[in-house]
């Protein structure tokens, strides 16, 4: 017999589906789901959109992701808290804080769109809470809007949607100062997966007039002129960016400007949060800065940032290689050569090595709010309680580094605070790459009255601040997560660039010998090269050397001449290219036929009455009765003999239909008695896109998205949105979740944001 590629069943794992009915996405071949998508967009998939009690449940924990990931960015003379009492009437002004323009969630798989009976946009969320907003300026705008798509935020496509400068005119302006002396500013940008990337243009969306000295993240001419209106007509002036890829925030240097929130994609609901930490909490009545004690205050901004919020994007490594700007050169595809300096790594890494030098301000003329940057209504003291390791001790690999810190509030207001513990690592020129600085460990407290105390606990150990060397830079003859010699330093910031004020935050270690990590400490699996060098898949590193490239990479040896500031190219090398084209994992090759059809008697669902059930029974699952002992024996041995009874079982158009039909889903399977399952998309929310249940009024719960939920810096808040979707999933059929997201946040203008 000729040795044939053929698809191994095994390899497709598909029996991770079984446990509890719940299975993990597969990848599909959306080509051959034509028939499937159409079907399920005229019949629909058979889940239901949850029950009252998990929409309730989402609802409320969708308020609380907002409220514990707001941003408090700025807040000159406690401009914020607003004091319901005297403070309740404000002018909204920007196109999107209309419920049409209000960015609720992200496109793509980040789209579960909320339903327009039950969402909150801004303005409905500012009278929940307590606030009047002047009407007939948002009459005005909702009559400018150019379509009554209630989805216009997610239709705009990269462009920016405002009226035109006569909107501002001098007798709309005197019944707005007539109405309040507050002013709130919207300001919105909406994008995600399938979104491509973020315009390095200005585009408006009324007359498709296109600026090309500005990109989709900064000001249009149309915002610019709006903010300087307002910034001229009113005494508090209040930014809210509703984005889910951060504006270049430099304008918010003005100090016309009083104060400014981040709070991201919403959700649901979440734009009543926003709202309700303008006023402090719902029905707060007195301020501490306008004569009060701050007593009917409840809630402040307690979120951290979790990117770095630059004065200009340009600056960035990456930028270079924007694939709009790059097209000529790479074909539109995006080009890696700033290796591990993105995000805060870059800009810390970058004052670090003096690359700001040369600006007036240093740092601080490049980075407006730092990475883990975020305001309080109150304000907070650290001290140190305990360490595990004293300052200027041994490090070594087993050594575990425990810091207990007490965090009391010191204000007028109750509130919450982040402490954040960051590493900085020896760097010895021309080794190992490393940043320098890294995020260790981070807690945060419960919501603490004036006076109240806390003691929290960050823990962390040596691999933790491990450097990847895959290039063995340090000539130790060594490849994979190593500690070079040196001395270490663990210290506690507010964010990643300031150091706390307080007695003893900063502990220095040293480490006379090098460490090498040959197993994963906590798996003890091998750490292996498995992407540069000879040992990458079909010969071709990731780095590109061995197909033609040889690309410079940034890096802390030359900091300013492995810069980039024009576009990486194309590989070169014709035949290499093609060869991984081709590339084919020998792991499909066999001369071994698989075997179809076996009765071996084993069948992973039976009826109640205990018969096997038809492919009719396995397409309705929910009466069906798993048996339990096969599927303990089948995840819990791999190497069981029961795996190739049932695989032997299998008929081949069962196998065919697995392989064609697995997208959102996989289909029902008679001859092992697999029931038909359904994975949904959405890492903010369940998003069926092949039927448009989102206008029915029980659609499942749209939740912030993952970057907005990554600003809470509470871990068990993520949690809790994962148990939150499971109820919800158990509640609907859904057996099967594509989520969670996770990103690097290369760059503002590269990345999808859902």
């Amino acid at each position: 017999m000729n040795k044939k590629k053929i698809i191994s069943y095994v390899g497709l794992g598909f029996l991770t589906l079984l446990s509890g009915g719940l299975i993990a996405g597969n990848i599909v071949c959306f080509q051959v789901l034509g028939v499937d998508f159409i079907s399920h967009a005229l019949a629909g998939t058979g889940a239901t959109s949850g029950n009252e009690e998990a929409s309730l449940l989402g609802e409320s924990l969708v308020r609380k992701i907002t409220e514990e990931s707001t941003v408090l960015l700025k807040n000159e003379n406690a401009a914020l808290p607003l004091n319901l009492k005297n403070e309740a009437k404000v002018n909204v002004f920007g196109y999107t804080s209309n419920d049409k323009g209000w960015v609720f969630t992200g496109v793509g798989s980040g789209s579960c769109k909320p339903d327009p009976a039950k969402r909150i946009g801004f303005l409905q969320g500012l009278k929940n809470a307590g606030f009047q907003y002047n009407e007939s300026l948002a009459s005005a705008y909702d009559q400018a809007l150019p379509t009554s798509d209630p989805w216009l935020s997610m239709n705009q496509n990269g462009k920016i949607l405002q009226p035109d400068n006569s909107f501002y005119s001098t007798d709309r302006m005197k019944q707005c100062q007539e109405f309040s002396p507050i002013a709130l500013i919207v300001l919105s940008r909406d994008s995600g997966e399938n979104a491509g990337e973020i315009p390095s243009v200005s585009t408006d969306y009324l007359s498709g007039e296109v600026d090309q000295s500005r990109s989709y993240l900064q000001l249009s001419k149309k915002e610019e002129f709006m903010l300087n209106q307002v910034k001229e007509n009113f005494e508090k002036v209040i930014v809210i960016l509703n984005t889910t890829n951060n504006l270049q925030c430099d304008f918010l240097r003005d100090a016309k400007i009083d104060a400014a929130l981040y709070c991201g994609p919403t959700g649901l609901s979440g734009a009543e949060s926003v709202a309700n930490l303008l006023a402090g909490g719902k029905n707060a009545t007195t301020n501490a800065a306008s004569g009060g004690n701050g007593s009917r205050v409840q809630l402040s901004p307690s979120g951290h940032l979790a990117d770095t919020y630059s004065a200009d994007y340009t600056l960035e490594p990456a930028y270079a290689n924007h694939a709009v700007r790059n097209k000529s050169a790479t074909g539109g595809n995006i080009v890696y050569q700033e290796g591990l300096y993105i995000g805060y790594r870059w800009y810390e890494t970058a004052e670090e090595m003096g690359f700001f030098s040369g600006m007036e301000k240093g740092y601080d003329s490049a980075v407006v709010y730092p990475f883990g940057y975020g305001l309080s209504y109150t304000s907070f003291s650290w001290s140190l309680v305990r360490s595990s390791l004293p300052d200027s001790s041994e490090l070594k690999e087993t050594s575990e580094l425990t810091y207990e810190v007490q965090v009391s509030n010191t204000g007028s207001y109750p509130g919450k605070d982040v402490v954040e513990l960051y590493c900085k690592a020896p760097y010895l020129t021309g080794g190992i790459e490393k940043s320098a600085i890294t995020l260790v460990a981070f807690a945060k407290t419960s919501t603490l009255q004036p006076g109240e105390s806390q003691t929290l606990t960050l823990s962390t150990k040596p691999y933790d601040f491990a450097s990847y060397d895959c290039y063995d830079q340090n000539k130790n003859a060594h490849t994979g997560y190593e500690l070079d010699p040196g001395v270490y330093s663990l210290e506690l910031r507010s964010d990643a660039h300031h150091r706390k004020n307080m007695d003893k935050g900063v502990f220095t270690y040293s480490l006379g010998q090098g460490i090498n990590y040959d197993k994963d400490p906590l798996t003890q699996h091998d750490v292996l090269n498995r992407f540069t060098g000879t040992d990458a898949p079909a010969g071709v590193a990731l780095d590109g050397s061995t197909i033609g490239i040889n690309e410079t990479y940034l890096s802390r040896a030359d900091f300013y001449k492995t810069f980039k500031d024009r576009p990486s190219s194309l590989p070169n090398d014709t035949a290499k290219l093609l060869q991984a084209r081709l590339y084919a994992t020998s792991a499909n090759d066999t001369d071994i036929m698989p075997t179809f059809d076996e009765k071996n008697g084993l069948s992973l669902t039976h009826k109640a009455d205990g018969s096997l059930p038809s492919a009719s029974d396995l397409s309705h699952p929910s009466s069906l009765v798993y048996d339990n002992a096969l599927v303990d024996e089948l995840l819990k041995d791999p190497q069981s003999p029961k795996w190739d009874q049932l695989l032997n079982q299998l008929s081949k158009a069962d196998a065919r239909a697995l392989v064609e039909k697995s997208g959102f889903g996989s289909p029902e399977l008679s001859s092992i008695g697999k029931p038909r399952t359904l994975d949904f998309d959405g890492p903010s929310g369940f998003n069926e896109n092949t039927q448009k249940i989102a206008e029915d009024k029980s659609a499942w719960t749209s939740y912030p998205s993952e970057e907005v939920i990554a600003c809470s810096f509470d871990v068990a808040l993520a949690n809790e949105l994962g148990q939150s979707m499971a109820f919800e999933a158990s509640k609907s059929g859904i057996n099967g979740w594509y989520a969670p997201g996770v990103n690097l946040h290369r760059s503002q203008l590269q990345r999808p944001q859902l």
